[in-house]
């Protein structure tokens, strides 16, 4: 009797856990949308047109122009940013006009996706959140994008057999801070990038792995990652074909089911090569970025020096030599040097569990990261710190980070107590700096010093808590999901070690373990 009443009440408190962490999730995205105005993400003009344009004209927002590719927009959705970005001084209070009203005087632009230089999916979206009010819409925009990363990511751990559960959340855990954080509740479609790298490889593991409702599940996950990813940005379905290819080497095996299961990712990555075709930006990675002041030295002198410099976009993902927002909100260097050597400490705890399979697919995911910008940046003629920015090769650094984590048939890499302390601890003091320097540049500008957020204040949304208020919540949010995550991930390991005890072989959720070799089936592996 007593053991069955800790049982239930070992199902509550996981129930609990799984409700409670999605939501932390959710208020700590949000504190980071909050966090900065309307314009304030990279190329923000571009972006807020195309998505204002997308539903097609709109009097006084979005008109026809005399130039085909241009459009008359809305001088608030072109020059939001103009008084702020490049001037970390300036706080946001400089913004142009009443922003509770898009409309506005227009302006012939060019600024905005209407030659299809990204594909569609992504603006025409985002528009149907997009209406009188700017600054409602915008932040209506960020939620949406941040209940989909939480929801997609909730639902992977659902899905996912336990074994995939950890490297999952740790890929976007290990990556996250600061500059996916400030990317995925934004307006920017590097958003959707994000969070097809982060739901992708473990929905399509899970779809090899499963069977019944979770196999029919994680194929729907994997279809939408893909069509989130690829209808975003025509490199996010570049890295989706590259996850796809990574997932089919590690679940390969001589078997009728096998192939039969491959038929999801071949048509996927199909789906995918159209979407990178779809826009003109696809050509770009093939040929380059238009660069007007292109680097004139010889081809090895721009292949040698990228090579040694296109580290520094790796390292850029947390902050370290490259700024926020327009590149313009400084990272304070607690939070990069925390981040990075969380992302190494996790990473080497990975690779302390190898095969083939996985030493390979990881090899081809870090030489990604490190090849894919390079040729971008020499076919470009340009060196790494201009043209391209770390939010590009962000999705293959959380893929590259998951696939690390994953289990062999030799074993897991496990974080021990102390360890997820330290990612814990690490983590939230990274974020809560990180946090606090960006509202800081916006409320006030830089040129005002002091923890206290609401001293001096110059802007702030309308009708949302104070920045103070914002700061402590999201701060607080973001450590209490780590923790709640962390008891999941314990809890999970624990039910585990358990259901493999009592059934050598399977977990109890329908997917063959591969730690356990006593009864698992003899395959010929390709």
């Amino acid at each position: 009797m007593r053991e069955a009443d800790g049982r239930r009440g070992g199902r509550l408190t996981g129930v609990a856990l799984a409700i409670i962490a999605p939501l932390l999730a959710f208020v700590a995205l949000m504190s980071w949308g909050l966090s900065s105005p309307v314009g304030s993400s990279p190329d923000d003009d571009f972006h807020l047109a195309s998505i204002w344009c997308a539903a097609g004209d709109e009097v006084g927002t979005c008109e026809p122009s005399p130039t085909a590719d241009n459009r008359e927009i809305s001088e608030k959705l072109l020059r939001s940013h103009v008084c702020f970005a490049f001037y970390p001084d300036a706080s946001a209070a400089c913004q142009p006009g009443d922003l509770s009203d898009v409309q506005a005087p227009l302006i012939d632009s060019e600024r905005g996706n209407f030659a299809g230089l990204y594909p569609p999916v992504f603006y025409g979206t985002m528009s149907l959140f997009a209406g009188d009010n700017l600054e409602t819409s915008v932040l209506v925009i960020r939620a949406v994008n941040s209940l989909l990363m939480v929801g997609l990511m909730t639902a992977v751990v659902v899905v996912a057999p336990r074994r995939l559960r950890m490297p999952a959340v740790l890929g976007v855990v290990g990556t996250a801070v600061p500059l996916a954080l400030f990317i995925v509740p934004s307006t920017n479609p590097s958003s959707w990038a994000v969070i097809s790298a982060a739901t992708l490889w473990p929905a399509l593991m899970t779809w090899y792995a499963s069977t019944g409702w979770r196999r029919v599940a994680s194929g729907v996950l994997a279809t939408l990652a893909v069509f989130l990813g690829g209808g975003a940005r025509a490199d996010a379905a570049l890295f989706a074909v590259l996850a796809m290819v990574a997932v089919v080497v590690l679940s390969a095996e001589r078997s009728r089911r096998f192939l039969v299961s491959s038929v999801l990712p071949v048509a996927l990555a199909v789906v995918a090569g159209l979407f990178f075709l779809s826009g003109r930006q696809g050509s770009q990675v093939g040929s380059g970025l238009p660069n007007a002041d292109g680097d004139q030295r010889g081809l090895r002198f721009l292949i040698g020096e990228n090579l040694q410099q296109v580290p520094s976009l790796f390292a850029g993902i947390f902050g370290n030599g490259s700024n926020l927002g327009w590149l313009d909100t400084p990272v304070p260097a607690a939070t990069w040097v925390l981040g990075l050597s969380i992302f190494f400490a996790l990473g080497f705890v990975g690779i302390g569990v190898v095969d083939r399979r996985k030493t390979v697919v990881v090899a081809a995911a870090f030489a990604g990261l490190w090849l894919i910008p390079t040729v971008l940046l020499v076919q470009t003629r340009a060196l790494a710190g201009s043209q391209v920015q770390p939010r590009y090769v962000l999705p293959i650094a959380v893929i590259l980070l998951g696939l690390t984590l994953v289990a062999t048939r030799s074993g897991r890499p496990r974080l021990g107590r102390a360890q997820m302390v330290f990612v814990i601890a690490g983590l939230s003091l990274a974020n809560a700096l990180a946090l606090h320097g960006n509202m800081r540049r916006y409320v006030t500008g830089l040129d005002v010093d002091g923890w206290n957020l609401d001293a001096g204040l110059e802007w702030w949304w309308p009708a949302a808590p104070s920045p103070s208020l914002v700061w402590v919540a999201g701060s607080a949010a973001f450590t209490l999901c780590l923790v709640a995550l962390a008891a999941v991930l314990e809890r999970s390991d624990e039910r585990d070690a358990s259901a493999r005890a009592d059934v050598p072989g399977h977990d109890r959720d329908g997917a063959v373990d591969q730690d356990d070799e006593r009864t698992r089936p003899t395959v010929n592996v390709v």
